[in-house]
């Protein structure tokens, strides 16, 4: 899961993260609207790396691809979640303090 911090370039990490074509589409949009699918790609990314059970080169360099599946915990976050094989069921709780 992905949160927002205070001040990051999105579009500089962006770039770097996911090549130039991915940064250029986030350009487009509104700030709000940008830190929100920054924080869905980041945490797709993650997922997939972490899926891998390896580093992000590692991950960019194999060619099997997981189902991911993104997770809206909440406003301003961002969550993604990477499987072997399509999830025949999947449960979310919302828990309250």
């Amino acid at each position: 899961m992905q949160l927002p911090y205070q001040r990051r370039d999105e579009l500089a990490l962006a770039r770097r993260a996911f090549g130039a074509k991915a940064a250029a589409r986030l350009a487009g949009l509104e700030p709000p609207e940008r830190q929100q699918r920054f924080l869905e790609a980041w945490a797709r990314q993650e997922a997939v790396i972490k899926w891998q059970g390896g580093t992000r080169a590692q991950a960019l360099a194999t060619s099997s691809e997981p189902w991911v599946i993104d997770l809206h915990p909440g406003r301003g976050s961002a969550g993604a979640l990477a499987l072997d094989r399509r999830a025949l069921t999947l449960c979310c709780w919302q828990i309250e303090s």
